[in-house]
């Protein structure tokens, strides 16, 4: 997988060896390895973290692991009540 861009090479080989991490990067990276193999978790892993680095450069801010953790718990929470208001809108409907 040979690129021109040295950045995405790094990128790509780190986010490659997280396989065996147990972070919250490393969870993200064995759940896109479930869905969509190897070679697109390494590419989606290899965005997820030039975007982190990238608001610890524009911001200036140090890596939090936190938000990492927080950012699914959000989405479930967004995505139960999404579907409790779909249930709501079905009810009166039938």
């Amino acid at each position: 997988m040979k690129k021109k861009n040295k950045a995405g090479q790094c990128l790509r080989m780190a986010a490659s060896t997280l396989w065996h991490d147990k972070s919250p990067l490393g969870d993200f990276y064995r759940i896109h390895r479930a869905k969509s193999g190897g070679k697109g978790a390494v590419v989606v892993t290899a965005h997820k973290m030039s975007r982190i680095i990238f608001i610890m450069l524009k911001d200036k801010v140090e890596y939090n692991p936190e938000m990492l953790t927080q950012a699914p718990k959000s989405h479930t929470q967004r995505r139960i009540k999404q579907l409790e208001r779909q249930l709501r809108q079905l009810k009166t409907v039938a």
